[in-house]
This record gives C-alpha cells, structure tokens and sequence, in this order.
C-alpha cells in the first residue's frame, strides 16, 4: 500500500495529501482553480483542472507544483498506462480526449469522442471513455490515435471499468438519475463489444473501479449513500457499505485491499476494508471530487 493517498477538492483549488492508513491530514497543495481528478505516474501526480483547461503536476517528494500541460475544455478525467509514459484525459466540454506524453509532459494528440467525455478506463491499447450526453462509449485505439467503435450504452454513461482479466468492460449508466430510481451497470464483452449483462443496481450510479486484485468491482451510488461489491464471475452484488452523502469518485490501494470512497455533500472521505466490508477510517475533506492512491 502506498503511504499516501491524493484527494482533489474543486472547492478549496487544493489537493489534500492523506495517509493512506490513518487518513490523518498531511498537507495540502494547490492545483489550480477547480482540481478535479488525479493520477499517480511514479514520483509525480497529475491532476485535472476542471476549471483551468489544464493539467497540474505535482511532485509527491516535495509537494511542489512542477508544472501544467494545457488540455481540452473542462478536463475531468485522468487515466494513465501501466508504464507511466502517456495520460489520456477525458474533456468534457470539447468532447474530446488529450493525450499527453510524460516524459515531455506535453500533448501528443487530441481524439475527438462522443459528446460530453465523461470518465476514461485503460486497458492494454485499448482506451474506453464514456460519453455523458451521447449516451454512448468510444473506444480508443491507443497505438492509432483513433475511435475505433462507438458502443450505445443506454441513457447517461459516467463511469466505467475493465475487469483484472481484461475480458469484461463494466459501465455506470444513470438513466434519468432521480432520487429512488433503480439503475443499471451494463456489462460488456471486451473482445466483441456486445452487451452480455446487466446488474441491476442502486440509485444514481456513479463511480466505479475494478479491483486489481480479486474480481470484483466496486460501484458508489449517489442517492441512495452507498458502495457495493459486484462479483465479476457471478455478476452478483456480495457487500454493501454505507458512506457519506452523494458518494462519486473512487479508487482503490495498489493491492486492492483497501477503498477509498469521496462523499461530496459529506465532505467526507472513507477508507474500507475490502475484505470485511468495514469502514476503517474517515476523513473531513471539503467536497472531494477525485482520489488517488
């Protein structure tokens, strides 16, 4: 397990640094005006500036801001490849998706997606961004720079995941996102792109993260204050945690052994215990939007 965790907080243009067991408050950073979403590639940290139009690098050994990389219109998500040599952010008011070569710290390439690119998922060459207002999901040919399919996937796509195996995409689909409404996550078959399944879920599905260490995904749910565990071979819901209010962004330890979960309306970030379910430690964070660990 890493020793720190990185929570984004639009509110207060900082990045507050935690530690990943105790969730004790160790520093802040700022990160431009609105930090949305960050990553970790090796000693530095990149995090989306929702309301900069721009990418600000940090170094995790001294906490300094070492740089911004100019992206897309309203830059939300981040992801970034196994290797730690290319970031692919999801902007959502272009649409579109800014490649960015680490070792320069520059943009290589812009690949335009479906309208208004929501969350990013990488797997191998393939790069997966759903498509909030299109209701769609576009895959990515990495190694060509270029849309390769563009999947329909039901109303409101906002998160989305690839199982450990690589085999299965999962996908948060909102429908009409209402207080009570039952929602879905849509399974997908990697390889062909077609629907295999549905899990019907909780209301207001939003965030979803696949573990790197057993097969599992874990799903928050906006409304009804909530995470759950989906087993990826049976497709059935095994654990349910409550959290804080309107939980969205999640991630999880390098080992899969701990969640970390952002509750927005809480202000509030919790740490789980994948293996009890158990929430561990919590933390007062002012509207955290994104973690890292």
């Amino acid at each position: 397990m890493n020793e720190r965790i990185y929570v984004a907080g639009p509110d207060t243009s900082s990045v507050a640094v935690l530690d990943a067991v105790t969730l004790e408050h160790l520093a802040s950073v700022g990160a431009g005006a609105r930090p949305y979403a960050p990553a970790l590639a090796g000693e530095r940290l990149y995090v989306t500036d929702f309301g900069g139009r721009s990418v600000t690098v940090i170094s995790t050994a001294t906490l300094a801001v070492v740089g911004r990389i100019p992206v897309g219109d309203h830059p939300g998500g981040i992801v970034i490849d196994p290797a730690g040599r290319h970031a692919y952010v999801t902007n959502y008011q272009s649409s579109d998706v800014s490649v960015i070569d680490l070792r320069r710290d520059t943009v290589t390439g812009t690949i335009a997606v479906g309208r208004n690119a929501a969350a990013p998922a990488l797997a191998g060459e393939r790069l997966y961004v759903t498509n909030f207002e299109s209701h769609d999901l576009s895959v990515i040919d990495t190694a060509a720079g270029e849309v390769i399919a563009t999947v329909p996937v039901g109303p409101h796509p906002n998160g989305v995941a690839v199982t450990r195996d690589g085999a299965h995409v999962y996908v948060t689909t909102t429908g009409a996102n209402l207080p009570g409404q039952d929602n879905d996550v849509l399974v997908l078959d990697a390889a062909t792109l077609e629907e295999v399944a549905t899990v019907r879920v909780e209301s207001g599905p939003y965030g979803i993260a696949a573990s790197p260490g057993h097969d599992r995904v874990y799903v928050t749910h906006y409304y009804s204050r909530s995470v759950i565990g989906i087993d990826t071979v049976t497709r059935r819901i095994v654990s349910r945690t409550e959290v804080g209010e309107s939980p969205e962004a999640l991630t999880l330890s390098p080992k899969g052994t701990r969640l970390y979960v952002c509750s927005t309306r809480a202000h509030l970030v919790s740490a789980i215990d994948t293996a009890t379910g158990q929430i561990v430690a919590t933390a007062p964070v002012r509207r955290p939007a994104g973690v890292a660990a």
